[in-house]
Order: structure tokens, then C-alpha cells, then sequence
């Protein structure tokens, strides 16, 4: 019988979601379970596959319960460099229950497509 030899990872394989020029482990940040009064924590990972720098500058549209970790000076990623954004998800000032979500665009200096699409949600119980 033969044996099946596994395919060696890539970044590519890690980062599944092309958005323009970068790659993204998913373009939605799932910030899980929480109370009325808690805070939710999701993340995700981009990844610049190109040959020249591309800058996360920033993200518009999300609502105040929505936060993330993006610098306001903006975050510069050299080719080959990944980085991941945090989110947190603030129950108490949602002002709302249930399975809620929020959509945001992150802006970069990417020639191919300056904005991609995000989403954050969580479930307030």
C-alpha cells in the first residue's frame, strides 16, 4: 500500500482570504460569547505576500462598541511580514442582545484594492 505524503503549509495556506494585495485568515473577527457587560476579543491575521510595502492605515465605520488595535499612525507591512488586528466587542455599550454584528473597512495603501471589507461579531447574552 502506498502512504500520502502531506503538502507542506504555506503562509498562502494560513492566510486563505486574498483581499487585493494582502492575504487575510478571514476578513471576520468572531469575538464570542459575552455578557451584557462584558467584553468579546477576536482577531485577524493579514499577510503581505507582494513585493513592495503595503500600509493598514486605518478602520472606518465601526461603531463605539467596536475597538481594535491598529495604530493611528497606521501599521506598515514589508513583503513577507504578517501582523494580526484585535478587536474587542463591548456588551454594555452595544445597547443591544442577541447575535449582533458590526462592518467596518480597512484602508490600506494597496494599489490593487484600498479597501477591504470587515466584520466583527459576537453573541450578547
Amino acid at each position: 500500500r502506498g502512504s500520502v505524503v502531506p503538502k507542506p503549509k504555506t503562509l498562502a495556506d494560513a492566510y486563505p482570504a486574498p483581499a487585493g494585495g494582502l492575504r487575510m485568515t478571514t476578513n471576520h473577527a468572531y469575538a464570542g460569547r459575552i455578557t451584557r457587560k462584558g467584553i468579546g476579543r477576536g482577531s485577524i491575521g493579514v499577510y503581505n505576500p507582494g513585493q513592495t510595502p503595503i500600509t493598514l492605515q486605518e478602520i472606518r465605520g465601526l461603531p463605539a462598541h467596536v475597538a481594535h488595535n491598529l495604530p493611528s499612525a497606521g501599521l506598515r507591512l514589508a513583503p513577507g511580514d504578517t501582523a494580526r488586528i484585535h478587536f474587542t466587542f463591548d456588551g454594555a455599550r452595544a445597547g443591544d442582545w442577541g447575535w449582533l454584528s458590526a462592518r467596518g473597512s480597512l484602508l490600506t495603501g494597496d494599489a490593487q484594492q484600498i479597501a477591504k471589507e470587515v466584520s466583527v461579531s459576537a453573541e450578547v447574552l
